[in-house]
């Protein structure tokens, strides 16, 4: 189910990225480990990638050693805010499993 944000969605950033570190599809898609027409369906919103805020680390940590100094800063900062994503998603799932009596490990 694609949905619709003020942010740029998973594919206007995969696309971005790749732009920015000059690939093409292909190229990318060897580093991420997937097939070309997946990464071409990611960016032109066809499908969703099955786990969005994975996708978005392994794209900060490949872009790490191809940017300049402030590209890193704003990647820092994105990393943090994903991280936070992440730790917030994982209290919604306890308290979810806590209301439904299911124990998380």
């Amino acid at each position: 189910m694609k949905t619709k944000t003020a942010e740029k969605s998973i594919g206007q950033e995969i696309k971005a990225v790749r732009k920015e570190l000059g690939l093409n599809q292909t190229q990318l898609a060897e580093k991420l480990g997937v097939h070309r027409v997946t990464l071409a369906k990611w960016e032109t919103g066809e499908v969703e990638p099955e786990n969005p805020i994975m996708l978005r680390l392994a794209l900060d940590s490949l872009t790490r050693d191809y940017i300049s100094p402030e590209a890193a800063a704003r990647l820092k900062e994105r990393h943090k805010k994903l991280m936070a994503d992440i730790k917030a998603t994982h209290k919604r799932i306890e308290k979810t499993a806590r209301e439904l009596g299911v124990k998380v490990d």
